[in-house]
C-alpha cells in the first residue's frame, strides 16, 4: 500500500511539473513594446515610406521569442508643433490563437499601417522653422512615463535644429568637444526641456538619408547632418540613453 502511495505521489508531482515546464501560448508572459514614429515635417524629402519596414516594426514588438505585444504610434513634426498622433495597436497571443490566426494577426497589422505611413511618410516641402529638440524630449517622455516595459524611438530627421532655441546652421566645428558641449547646454538652458534621465527600457534609433535632387543638395545636407549629430549624441550620452548609430533605413 505504501508502495502505492508513493507512486500516486510522484505521478501527481510529475504532472504539476510538466504543467509549469510546458505552458500554453494563451498562458505565456507577452512583453509589451511601445515604438513612436517621430517624423521631421520640416524637411523637404520625397516619399519615406520605403526607409521603414513594416515587418522590422513588428519583429520589435514581437520580441525573441515571438509573443511580445504592444503599438507603433505616429507623429509628425511641423513649423506649429506637433500633429495628432495615430496608433497602430498589435495584441499578441491570445487564448485560442493558432498558427493560422497569428498569422492572420500580423498580416492585418501590417495593412493597417499603411494609411499611417502613407498619411506621415510621405513627401514633405519642408519648413525653414524647425523645433526638433523639444518635440523629441515631449514624446521621449511619453514613451517612458506609457506602460510598456520596452520602448523605441524612431525619429526620421536631419535633425538640424533652426528654431528660437538654437540654429543648428550656425554651429561651429563639432569635431571640436567645446563647442559640443556648449550647444549642448544652451540648448537645455533655452528650451527648459530635458530628455528622461537614465531611462530603463528607451532606445533610439535615427534614420537619415539626403533627398536632394542633384549631388550638390545631398552634400549639403549631408553636411548639415554631420554637424548637428555630435550634438544629440551629446544629449543622449548625457541622459543615458541607448541610441543607434544613424542609418538610412530600418
Amino acid at each position: 500500500m505504501r508502495k502505492l502511495i508513493n507512486l500516486l505521489i510522484l505521478i501527481c508531482l510529475g504532472g504539476l511539473m510538466g504543467s509549469c515546464g510546458n505552458k500554453s501560448a494563451k498562458d505565456a508572459v507577452s512583453a509589451k513594446t511601445a515604438i513612436a514614429v517621430l517624423v521631421d515635417g520640416t524637411d523637404s524629402t520625397t516619399d519615406r515610406t520605403g526607409l521603414l519596414s513594416k515587418k522590422k516594426l513588428l519583429n520589435m514588438i514581437l520580441g525573441k521569442d515571438k509573443q511580445g505585444s504592444g503599438s507603433v504610434s505616429f507623429k509628425m513634426i511641423t513649423s506649429v508643433g506637433l500633429t495628432a498622433q495615430k496608433t497602430i495597436e498589435f495584441k499578441g497571443i491570445e487564448e485560442g490563437d493558432n498558427g493560422l490566426k497569428l498569422k492572420k494577426k500580423r498580416d492585418l497589422f501590417e495593412h493597417k499601417l499603411d494609411s499611417p505611413y502613407h498619411t506621415y511618410l510621405g513627401p514633405t516641402s519642408g519648413a525653414e522653422h524647425s523645433v526638433i529638440y523639444r518635440n523629441v524630449c515631449q514624446v521621449a517622455n511619453e514613451l517612458v512615463n506609457g506602460e510598456s516595459e520596452s520602448q523605441v524611438l524612431v525619429i526620421m530627421s536631419d535633425l538640424v535644429e533652426n528654431s528660437e532655441d538654437a540654429n543648428f546652421y550656425k554651429l561651429g566645428n563639432t569635431a571640436d568637444s567645446n563647442v559640443v558641449n556648449l550647444a549642448v547646454k544652451q540648448l537645455i538652458a533655452k528650451s527648459g526641456v530635458k530628455l528622461p534621465d537614465h531611462p530603463d527600457g528607451l532606445k533610439v534609433v535615427i534614420l537619415y538619408s539626403p533627398t536632394g535632387a542633384t549631388e550638390k543638395q545631398r552634400e549639403k545636407q549631408d553636411a548639415d547632418f554631420n554637424r548637428a549629430w555630435p550634438v544629440w549624441k551629446k544629449l543622449f550620452e548625457n541622459a543615458g540613453i541607448e541610441y543607434q548609430e544613424p542609418k538610412a533605413n530600418l
